[in-house]
């Protein structure tokens, strides 16, 4: 079990639920190679940038 009941505090958890919402739908599958996610507008400023957005949106700390 990923998030096991008790493990998880309940802010810790919000954060977790805001922040899968704010990724949107699975869109790239592990099996898109770097060319095709790139073509798609994800460089690595704009993945930077969108993580750093999802940081001050969920006031997460660390990303593991």
């Amino acid at each position: 079990m990923l998030l096991p009941p008790g493990y998880t505090s309940l802010q810790s958890m919000k954060n977790t639920m805001r922040m899968r919402k704010a990724l949107g739908p699975r869109s790239a599958s592990a099996s898109t190679s770097y060319g095709e996610r790139h073509r798609g507008g994800r460089s690595p400023r704009t993945v930077r940038d969108h993580r750093a957005r999802l940081r001050d949106a969920t006031n997460a700390g660390k990303l593991v």
